[in-house]
């Protein structure tokens, strides 16, 4: 069977009105291709599966239910199977521990980011696909405070720190269901890196705005995060595109400062590839786009469309690390650590991962990963870091952090 056209996609763009003209043609155009195959079956199954890779069965779904052809049985089939396919976690869920989140958000400051914070942009009628909800807090003392409001429910089995350079670190946690119903919830740390690269969003709460006791990104920050996480995933998505639509439709945006700043982080060809295929999904044409796509624009497009590339990535991935490194390092050490951190975004999925079970010697730009301790360790030396984190008995093998997690010991990242 052949590649499905990446126009089919169009049946799961964002739609501002009901019934549509322009949605009817897209599916009338979708049961013309299912019928043209042989094995309808096998070519909607692989149409979910592609649909499901992109982010956007949720939108789907709502579409075809809403548009003139609902009936037809080639499409009541499609239904059918993005029903069994679908694995979003239901709204109520959502809400209930959105709840126990406001409880701590109204005596510690809570930042809804990501996806979390994107689906406010989203027309009321479409429910945008939710993974984890990510959030990010103002040190590890106050995510100690939120942890314990939830562990009932959630329990962690590893923290991340990562030191950038001296003592500024930053830290992520992933709060685990015990109920596999339950959403994930991430904890990310101010600063808010990515890892292996600056911290771009150490301001990131002054424009902030408030909305029921929670934080959110201003729509700049949040556009730079949309593409923040591109590039730490390697790859976009139709959901990417539907994203930056939501923001962008009704909101007065300076294009000229966040492509200043995209230019600045190394993401400016990341936005320009949203930008355009905005232009061939919602025919909306940024007239200052290049016309002449750069090769790494060219490989990215084309490689990782719903899909990881390491050849459509890495040049990309090398000028995100350079042009954050240079602000920090001298030249050398800038070209040292992105060939590092490009090796180990290939080799692990994540950059900046030291390897060892305990320090050795603090290094600039590494990730340590960090356990509980599970048993008794006496306390020979204690160096404060700051109000939340002291490294003690450091370069021993009794060296653990203390945090008001309780004590933690560095392992092996795959540990």
């Amino acid at each position: 069977m052949k590649k499905l056209n990446s126009n089919i996609l169009s049946i799961g763009k964002i739609y501002d009105a009901f019934p549509n003209p322009e949605l009817d043609s897209n599916i009338i155009e979708l049961i013309n291709t299912i019928n043209k195959e042989s094995d309808k079956e096998e070519y909607i199954y692989t149409l979910v599966k592609t649909l499901f890779e992109h982010k956007i069965l949720e939108v789907v779904l709502y579409n075809i239910e809403h548009s003139k052809y609902s009936d037809n049985k080639e499409i009541l089939f499609l239904k059918e199977k993005i029903n069994n396919y679908i694995s979003y976690k239901v709204e109520k869920v959502y809400d209930e521990h959105l709840k126990i989140l406001k409880d701590t958000a109204k005596s510690k400051k809570i930042m809804l980011i990501k996806g979390m914070a994107i689906k406010r942009y989203y027309p009321h009628w479409y429910k945008r696909n939710q993974g984890d909800i990510d959030i990010l807090m103002k040190n590890l003392n106050e995510a100690n405070v939120l942890y314990e409001n939830l562990k009932c429910d959630y329990y962690f089995e590893k923290i991340k720190l990562h030191f950038l350079k001296k003592d500024e670190y930053t830290s992520t946690i992933d709060f685990l269901p015990y109920d596999e119903k339950n959403p994930f919830i991430d904890v990310h740390i101010t600063p808010y890196y990515m890892w292996g690269a600056v911290s771009f969003f150490k301001d990131i709460w002054v424009d902030a705005v408030i909305d029921e006791d929670f934080y959110y990104p201003s729509i700049e920050n949040l556009i730079l995060m949309l593409c923040a996480h591109i590039s730490n995933q390697w790859m976009y998505r139709m959901r990417d595109i539907n994203d930056l639509y939501c923001l962008t439709k009704d909101n007065n945006i300076n294009w000229a400062s966040i492509i200043a700043r995209a230019d600045k982080l190394g993401l400016k060809s990341i936005l320009e590839v949203l930008m355009v295929q905005l232009k061939k999904y919602y025919n909306i044409d940024y007239c200052f786009i290049e016309s002449k796509f750069s090769i790494e624009r060219k490989l990215f497009s084309i490689l990782n469309f719903g899909k990881e590339s390491y050849l459509g990535s890495v040049i990309l991935e090398s000028n995100f690390l350079f042009k954050n490194y240079k602000k920090l390092f001298d030249k050398k050490t800038a070209i040292i650590q992105m060939i590092k951190n490009t090796f180990y975004m290939i080799v692990t999925k994540n950059r900046a991962f030291n390897t060892g079970n305990h320090l050795k010697k603090k290094k600039i730009n590494e990730v340590y990963v960090l356990k509980k301790l599970d048993r008794n360790v006496f306390e020979n030396s204690k160096k404060i870091i700051d109000n939340n984190l002291a490294i003690c008995n450091e370069n021993t093998n009794n060296e653990y952090f203390l945090t008001d997690f309780g004590k933690l010991y560095q392992v092996f990242y795959k540990d």
